[in-house]
């Protein structure tokens, strides 16, 4: 018995006459062929038949077989002999290529899996010479097969292949670095800077140099999490993931939705950006898909946010105006902290939070320099006995039941993009232990937006302009447009 079996256009399915099958179509406009035929001699072929049944299959050209499909059903009610005899031949000539088919499927089986592996290998070591003969040998078939299942699955013979991915590697770094263009070409695995050049002429249509040049002066740029930093430069992104537009303290125009929290490849092709700039904390299967579309610039997330725009500077030929933004970002960070000094001596601790299904995230103070440099507010206990001491921590868990161990004179709890917030919240709220927390005693719990919270100078600077509100709240509802909603009543 098959299981269920998903056809698309174009495909085809060979079934021996013991198999009994329903179609369901999705809608009233799907369509189909059946041809049933009787075979006379050859238990082979019938053994063969059974093999091969319940794959899917395409038949190409496609437009091709349906023409024959036609002409092959139009015929079945012809008397002539001559013409009856004709759809025999034609109904051989269809079978044999489906049989061929067939065949090539069950060829590829392992090749294709082994061939996958090696061009995973291509990633790895491009930088390293690589020929298609030691590819094959790696893949353990022969270079003809090799070359035939590698081009089929990149539509790219292996040469080419490696050469347009060692191409695309060296946009990569000729946006992230000052290296000649004889260091780059070394780097990416061709030794000859001549030959390279030409290359990357024949791929992109003009020079390393003018490239840069072109690219500096007007690309279309998605970025997945760094929006904010582009934004400072005087750059919009034609598309960032939503998590990240939400982030941004007011909404823009022009910025493309590319998914949530994950990347949708269709949409980000559809906006056939010039430079992709992502995250370190991508896995390697997104950025494999992301890096066929346009080079892709990997910035790491978790580095100071002066830095972060910096290196995003670089790659946009906008380091000058990088500069200036962070030199007057840095003059009023110090305005603020000064007047915090005078209006706020002593220093308190303070918590950031966020919430999931029966959790509370306790993060690094590194990820708020705002609270934590600016205003008076010093890491808590928890804080200081994990996410402080160890920098690969980014934020812990901490489950509701034991929900002392975030106590800290001040809580500010960040508003999820999750529907499920408001129930989180108040579940945290109806646990005993929560009314023992000295910030709740002392009505010191606070509500954050989650849009403006992110940690990027464009945000940070405007959160400078927050910090009043944010020591000294009010008792009622906080400013819409401000970063603070509300105070959680006790």
């Amino acid at each position: 018995m098959l299981d269920d079996l998903l056809l698309l256009k174009g495909d085809s399915i060979l079934l021996s006459c013991e198999h009994s099958f329903q179609m369901i179509g999705e809608d009233k406009e799907s369509q189909g062929y059946i041809i049933q035929f009787q075979q006379v001699s050859s238990n082979q072929v019938s053994e063969d038949i059974s093999e091969w049944g319940g794959k899917s299959i395409r038949i190409k050209p496609f437009a091709s077989l349906v023409n024959d499909l036609d002409e092959l059903y139009n015929s079945l009610a012809e008397t002539d002999t001559l013409k009856r005899f004709k759809a025999q031949l034609l109904f051989q000539q269809m079978l044999l290529r489906v049989i061929e088919a067939c065949q090539f499927n069950q060829e590829l089986g392992d090749s294709v899996l082994e061939v996958k592996r090696t061009i995973s290998y291509i990633h790895q070591h491009y930088m390293e010479k690589l020929t298609t003969i030691q590819l094959a040998q790696q893949a353990n078939i022969s270079i003809r097969q090799y070359t035939r299942v590698f081009k089929k699955l990149t539509g790219k013979t292996p040469i080419n292949y490696i050469n347009h991915y060692r191409i695309n590697r060296s946009k990569e770094l000729l946006l992230e670095t000052d290296d000649p263009v004889h260091k780059i070409s070394y780097k990416i695995g061709i030794n000859d800077v001549h030959y390279f050049t030409r290359c990357f002429k024949q791929n992109v249509g003009c020079s390393p140099k003018e490239y840069v040049r072109l690219r500096h002066l007007n690309s279309k740029i998605v970025t997945m999490y760094y929006a904010g930093e582009m934004l400072a430069l005087g750059v919009t992104p034609i598309g960032a993931l939503q998590t990240t537009i939400r982030q941004l303290q007011t909404p823009i125009s022009g910025i493309v939705s590319i998914g949530d929290v994950n990347c949708d490849v269709k949409i980000l092709k559809e906006l056939q950006p010039d430079i992709i700039i992502a995250s370190d904390f991508m896995s390697k299967e997104e950025l494999l898909k992301i890096e066929q579309l346009a080079p892709v610039i990997v910035i790491p997330w978790d580095i100071h946010p002066n830095e972060r725009l910096l290196r995003i500077a670089r790659v946009l030929g906008k380091v000058k105006e990088a500069s200036a933004y962070l030199a007057q970002y840095e003059q009023t960070r110090q305005l603020v902290k000064k007047w915090c000094t005078t209006q706020f001596p002593f220093t308190q601790t303070a918590t950031i939070i966020r919430l999931d299904e029966q959790k509370v995230w306790v993060h690094a103070s590194r990820f708020f320099p705002i609270f934590y440099d600016v205003m008076p507010f010093a890491p808590s206990k928890l804080m200081l006995e994990t996410t402080e001491i160890h920098t690969n921590l980014r934020r812990i868990d901490i489950s509701f039941n034991r929900i002392l161990e975030i106590d800290a004179d001040r809580i500010y709890i960040v508003i999820g993009g999750e529907r499920e917030f408001n129930r989180w919240l108040e579940e945290l709220t109806l646990i005993k232990d929560w009314y023992k927390l000295k910030a709740v005693q002392r009505n010191q719990v606070f509500i954050l937006r989650h849009q403006g919270i992110s940690n990027s100078v464009y945000t940070l600077n405007w959160q400078l302009g927050e910090v009043p509100t944010l020591l000294a709240p009010s008792t009622t509802a906080a400013s819409k447009e401000g970063l603070l909603v509300n105070i959680l009543e006790k």
